[in-house]
């Protein structure tokens, strides 16, 4: 029991904070995105074809939202801050 209410209160915690959206989302051209954040977005999604990004705030402060598609299909998308941090991965 003891274990299962660890368990339980680990996910719980884990899953605090994520899925933070982007307010106020515009769309922005791939190429716009800032080298560096790019640079970050293709060393944690290797292999993903990125097609469409966004820009907004998150938490009041400039983010990007890049989204893509593996070789399987599969849509994996990545939301960095301006000043590179990485703030969650799909």
């Amino acid at each position: 029991m003891k274990r299962s209410m660890a368990t339980a209160v680990l996910l719980a915690a884990t899953m605090i904070g994520c899925d933070k959206p982007i307010e106020n989302p515009d769309p922005i051209a791939l190429d716009k995105i800032p080298a560096g954040v790019m640079k970050i977005a293709k060393r944690e999604l290797p292999g993903v074809d990125f097609e469409k990004a966004w820009t907004g705030k998150v938490e009041g402060k400039l983010a990007y939202e890049i989204r893509g598609r593996k070789a399987d299909g599969t849509y994996r998308e990545i939301k960095i801050s301006e000043s590179g941090k990485v703030i969650e991965i799909e």
